[in-house]
């Protein structure tokens, strides 16, 4: 009996360490992936211009464009969506989850996962380890608890810092203020209307 428990509490934590490292490899290949990409686009810049006919003759109207893909030519449907790839702001801060940079990124992505260590340390050893009621082997028992308490608070942290990129400040409160006079005025007219 004792040693089956042990042969599960040594499967469960391989369990725990690969799904947090299969997340965060998984994790950091998207933003590897996205960083490299918004760095790589100027240079297929280049290729779009050396393809810009083909653009220009594909992207004419419709039946250019499915006369071009019958023809098995999409450079110049690539090229097209890397000409809007690479101009357009809005796919640059696609690529970069709202940061200017990829460096920025890199930051925000560094400063989540330190948040997320101090989190579950703090969890563990302060919420836990302190506690008198919890304090007889915490470790033990909740370490479970402070590992995927962490992981959301790397999310949490990151997904602020996207958010807070994306969605300006200004703009979302402006957004709260129109709809909560909205709700007062509709509130006002059904108060009203009694």
């Amino acid at each position: 009996n004792f040693a089956e428990e042990e042969q599960y509490h040594r499967e469960e934590k391989k369990q725990v360490i690969f799904l947090i490292g299969n997340y965060l490899v998984l994790f950091m290949s998207l933003i590897a992936l996205s960083a490299e990409i918004q760095s790589r686009l100027p240079q297929m810049m280049k290729w779009v211009q050396e393809n810009y006919d083909s653009v220009q003759n594909c992207a004419t109207d419709r039946d250019a464009l499915v006369d071009c893909l019958s023809k098995g030519d999409f450079s110049g449907l690539v090229a097209s969506f890397l000409l809007w790839a690479t101009q357009s702001v809005a796919a640059k801060r696609v690529f970069l989850f709202g940061f200017d940079t990829p460096k920025k990124l890199w930051t925000v992505v560094y400063e989540a996962l330190v948040s997320a260590v101090c989190w579950g340390i703090s969890y563990l050893f302060i919420r836990r380890g302190l506690n008198p009621n919890t304090r007889q082997n915490f470790v033990h028992k909740y370490w479970k608890d402070a590992v995927y308490g962490s992981l959301a608070g790397f999310n949490a942290a990151f997904l602020k810092a996207v958010l807070k990129n994306l969605v300006p400040q200004d703009v979302a409160l402006e957004a709260l203020e129109g709809r909560q006079l909205r709700i007062f005025h509709w509130l006002g007219t059904l108060l009203a209307d009694e």
